[in-house]
């Protein structure tokens, strides 16, 4: 199966959103602020760790994510895709991420009931101008595009622990003194509501 399945969301090429508003709501952990739109890209306001998710649908249980990452900040976690997320803003967060860290290491995490728990690391392989993370069928796989999307995935494991549906979304983690920048936001996901446009202002 090739990957990405689906297209962009959200090309964040609109006026200025401080923070980012019409159908992202934030944040995902309860420790995050929510980015801002600023010059048709999205970042924080400030060096806090932020994250949104996409509240127009739920995707699952198969489901992908993927964006663009223009510039890293400088902290020790500089970009995060999540898939599958449950129980946003609160201490029973389920989810699974893709972070990718300042040293280019590539974090593959599970997050139940709000406990984080890594599944595979690939250390200083590096942070790719866009990345993306999928689970199919209880394989959960993160991928790079280096010219165009490596069908063959940077990481693959195995695991059930978050089987049912969810919210796909994005971030930044952890006390960098800059801010990451990103843009195109896309995905989606198969056994509900599932669609793809651009500008999501379109639907409000």
């Amino acid at each position: 199966m090739s990957f990405p399945l689906f297209g962009i969301v959200d090309d964040f090429t609109r006026a200025n959103e401080t923070p980012l508003a019409g159908n992202w709501s934030t944040p995902i952990d309860v420790a995050d602020v929510s980015h801002n739109l600023v010059s048709n890209q999205v970042r924080t306001g400030t060096s806090s760790r932020a994250s949104n998710w996409w509240n127009v649908d739920i995707f699952g249980p198969d489901a992908e994510a993927y964006m663009d990452f223009v510039t890293a900040g400088n902290g020790a976690r500089r970009f995060v895709l999540w898939i599958k997320t449950a129980n946003e803003n609160t201490g029973s967060l389920n989810g699974y991420t893709l972070v990718v860290n300042s040293t280019g290491a590539w974090l593959l995490n599970k997050v139940v009931a709000g406990a984080s728990t890594n599944l595979a690391t690939l250390s200083g392989h590096g942070a790719q101008a866009k990345m993306g993370i999928n689970w199919i069928s209880g394989v959960v796989s993160t991928f790079e595009f280096v010219g165009s999307w490596n069908q063959t995935p940077v990481q693959q494991v195995t695991d059930n622990a978050v089987p049912g549906a969810g919210h796909i979304g994005f971030g930044q983690t952890s006390g960098a003194t800059t801010s990451s920048i990103f843009d195109n936001f896309g995905g989606g996901g198969t056994g509900l509501d599932t669609f793809s446009t651009v500008n999501q202002l379109s639907l409000s």
